[in-house]
């Protein structure tokens, strides 16, 4: 561990992370209490901001529903997860994979996590693929996207870390 943290006690642990979501929200790295979800959507947006290629993104306005990034015309929803599955899409339940209205987003991002939270992938979704990836949860009663190699397979790889 790089940043002697083993020496803490307990409470001191605590209070590091407390003092971390401080400093991730004064640095902008953070907006919400959704720190895997804010984290996720700044490495993102970092990532395709210094690659060239990719769109410029720019954060959404706080509170736009489904919509976290944008480039132009396009908007980007952003789900960052650590496990193998994304988070809820609250979208609705009776969403089809030949669904003709106007789409909830263009494009989704999906930042997968190591356990020590630095980036194992980046891939990109269009929403055609989306739908045809989705999964819903009974419990959540919310769409996911199981990240199995199928569905890996669908979308765009945007970033593999070595």
């Amino acid at each position: 561990m790089p940043h002697n943290l083993d020496t803490l006690n307990n409470d001191e642990l605590i209070a590091a992370y407390g003092d971390l979501v401080r400093l991730f929200k004064i640095r902008g790295i953070i907006r919400t209490k959704n720190v895997v979800g804010d984290i996720g959507e700044t490495l993102a947006i970092t990532h395709y901001g210094k690659t060239p290629g990719l769109p410029r993104l720019v954060r959404a306005p706080a509170n736009t529903t489904d919509i976290d990034a944008l480039a132009g015309k396009d908007r980007y929803s952003i789900k960052c997860t650590t496990g193998n599955r994304t988070s809820a899409f609250h979208l609705d339940e009776k969403l089809s994979t030949d669904y003709s209205g106007r789409p909830a987003f263009e494009h989704a991002i999906v930042v997968m996590l190591a356990d020590d939270y630095r980036v194992k992938r980046i891939q990109q979704f269009s929403w055609r693929e989306f739908l045809e990836s989705k999964k819903w949860s009974k419990r959540q009663k919310a769409w996911f996207i199981p990240l199995t190699r199928e569905v890996l397979c669908r979308g765009r790889e945007i970033y593999v870390a070595p």
